[in-house]
């Protein structure tokens, strides 16, 4: 019952009908944080390893901006292609 406080309250200062877009929106932000969380995870110890090698330009080579625009998860890094093992 506490998770949809937030989409009760929305409800009762506007409409059903913003209540319900703004339920599906955060619900949606929530599911790519979880997304975002395993991608940290999964390239966090690589990152991690050679920055203690001190080898931190092969760290910003291994990562490229993601510019494609489909920026939907939030990520702000991925792997590039070509080095991932």
């Amino acid at each position: 019952m506490l998770e949809w406080v937030d989409v009760l309250l929305v409800g009762l200062l506007t409409s059903p009908r913003e209540a319900g877009i703004y339920a599906v929106v955060t619900r949606c932000a929530r599911a790519s944080e979880v997304i975002h969380q395993a991608v940290r995870i999964a390239v966090g110890p690589q990152i991690a390893a050679a920055m203690a090698t001190r080898a931190r330009r092969q760290a910003r080579g291994d990562l490229q901006p993601d510019d494609g625009g489909d920026d939907l998860a939030g990520l702000a890094v991925l792997p590039r292609p070509d080095r991932v093992r």
